[in-house]
């Protein structure tokens, strides 16, 4: 009888054990879910904020070009009006093309600094994607207290 009670108290601590094991392992999977859902919640966001940037990045390229095709186009039509000027019995004065060339450099001067601001804007832009990007890397690949083992 006396062995019997023996191994009932060593079979009810093994149970004991394995039921505190178990309750440990359940508290380690519901960490590792939430820090699965919080990866996913942030590959979400970056996925997000990568297609908007994708998409911000597709307007500007397009607006791009279309600044130098007028860019293109506005030379083409200086070369005419200079090629027409230069030929014979043009009958623009000199008064008259100077007027015209200092309004057309400061045109051209105006559009310079238009395309100045705009580059250092979309290079600001980007290096703020760039930061966000980094941040929200930094922030999946950190580890969390859920990810730690439990002692």
């Amino acid at each position: 009888m006396v062995q019997l009670k023996a191994q009932l108290a060593e079979a009810t601590a093994a149970l004991d054990g394995a039921v505190a094991k178990i309750a440990d392992l359940r508290r380690e999977s519901d960490g590792h879910q939430e820090q699965v859902g919080l990866e996913r919640r942030v590959a979400a966001a970056f996925s997000k904020r990568l297609s908007a940037s994708q998409k911000e990045l597709e307007t500007t390229t397009s607006t791009a070009a279309e600044l130098r095709s007028e860019r293109d186009a506005a030379l083409a039509e200086v070369a005419a009006l200079q090629a027409k000027s230069a030929q014979p019995g043009a009958s623009q004065t000199g008064a008259d093309q100077a007027e015209w060339e200092a309004r057309a450099t400061s045109r051209f001067e105006e559009d310079i600094e238009t395309y100045r601001k705009r580059i250092q804007t979309l290079l600001g832009e980007r290096d703020a994607l760039r930061a966000e990007n980094e941040r929200l890397s930094a922030s999946v690949a950190a580890p969390s207290a859920a990810d730690q083992p439990i002692a």
